[in-house]
This record gives structure tokens, sequence and C-alpha cells, in this order.
């Protein structure tokens, strides 16, 4: 079992990658002007396909996990 610190508030989680998402976003914005190219890459970013293929080209490692019953 899991000994959290007392001051641990489990939202933060949901806070964080909120935050990420938008800074996420603001990258793409300042790279890209086409809102019809912004909505392709960021339905490819969070595609449960294509999102592990990205990171195995950018970082030759993913922990993507088939799920098997």
């Amino acid at each position: 079992m899991l000994e959290w610190p007392e001051s641990f508030i489990p939202s933060f989680l949901i806070d964080a990658d909120q935050e990420a998402q938008k800074a996420r976003d603001a990258r793409l914005s300042e790279l890209f002007h086409q809102p019809l190219t912004l909505r392709r890459l960021r339905s490819m970013r969070a595609d449960p396909f294509y999102r592990p293929l990205m990171e195995l080209d950018r970082n030759s490692a993913t922990d993507f996990a088939l799920n098997s019953p």
C-alpha cells in the first residue's frame, strides 16, 4: 500500500494534466496557424494508436502496453 503525504491532494494530477494540455496547445498554435492543421494535430496527439507511434519515432520507446484478456 502506498503511503501518501498528509498534504497530498489527488486532484493535482488533473490540474497538472490540464496545464500540460494548455502548454501543448499553445506550442502547436505558435508553430501552426491553420485551424484544420491544428485540429488534425490535436486529434493525432490524442489518438491511442498514433500517440505511441509518435513516441516510438521520437524516443525509440513508448509506455504503450496491450491489454490482453
